[in-house]
């Protein structure tokens, strides 16, 4: 059976079209390696899937063509279900500038093709720019 329909199959995501976006970003390993949407799932193989800030790891247990609630329910089981902290290196910044005051026009370049353009105070900039060298710090310490 393919990914994408194994996956919406097994209700582990609602669309199909959301299995095929998340594999084509490269968010789900089959096996360890990188699936693609067309991707054939045999009863015994892992998946693992990334999305938001959770990862999903399963070993499918069945492939049937359709399945019920509670059949589905009975297609894979859970491995490992995990939150990660994400701290995106744009809201870091975003939350210090709009934590300050809007007083003089700045531009800020916050990531690619993602700009920002406020009225800041000096001093609210250089407080805003020291907070956010220090949340960057602390990311990329991790």
């Amino acid at each position: 059976m393919r990914l994408d329909k194994y996956l919406k199959t097994a209700r582990i995501l609602k669309r199909r079209e959301a299995a095929k976006q998340l594999a084509l970003e490269k968010r789900i390993l089959l096996n360890g390696r990188v699936a693609k949407p067309s991707s054939e799932v045999e009863i015994g193989d892992r998946i693992v899937l990334e999305f938001g800030n959770r990862i999903l790891e399963v070993v499918v247990k069945d492939t049937p063509k359709q399945a019920n609630k509670e059949k589905a329910a009975l297609m894979f089981e859970v491995i490992r279900q995990e939150k990660k902290e994400i701290e995106d290196k744009r809201i870091v910044l975003m939350t210090a500038l709009l934590s300050s005051h809007l007083f003089r026009s700045t531009h800020f370049l916050v990531g690619p093709a993602f700009s920002l353009s406020w009225k800041f105070p000096e001093s609210a900039i250089q407080q805003a720019g020291n907070y956010v060298t220090t949340k960057i710090q602390a990311i990329g310490s991790k």
